[in-house]
């Protein structure tokens, strides 16, 4: 079966049509976990931030879910579902790190990239 592929790049698209800001160069491609009907990626709450500053870490792991929708014998898309922070309870059982207690909500924003 194929798919459309997933990279570092397009989660960071999607992330950030999303409302997240993303570090202005790409990270490790991202972990992709999945089942018979749906596909996820769970990021570290320290690899984004959020706000109205940029500045705020989450404190649980943002998830990107994906229904796989069959286009024919051959073929799957993959449908966006959310993009959101995990609860605690479900922080609990992923893979992604959440923030600690002791590091602090609020870094710098970002700089942003050079030309």
């Amino acid at each position: 079966m194929q798919r459309h592929a997933l990279n570092a790049y397009k989660v960071m698209e999607l992330l950030t049509k999303h409302g997240y800001i993303c570090p202005p160069e790409k990270h490790a491609e991202p972990t992709i976990e999945e089942n018979n009907d749906a596909l996820w990626i769970d990021i570290n709450a320290l690899a984004v931030r959020q706000g109205s500053d940029g500045d705020e870490v989450p404190d649980y792991p943002i998830r990107l879910l994906f229904q796989k929708v069959k286009t024919d014998d051959w073929y799957e898309d993959l449908a966006l579902v959310y993009v959101r922070e995990l609860t605690a309870e479900e922080a609990k059982t992923s893979k992604a790190m959440s923030r600690q207690p002791d590091e602090k909500k609020k870094f710098g924003a970002w700089a942003k990239p050079t030309e």
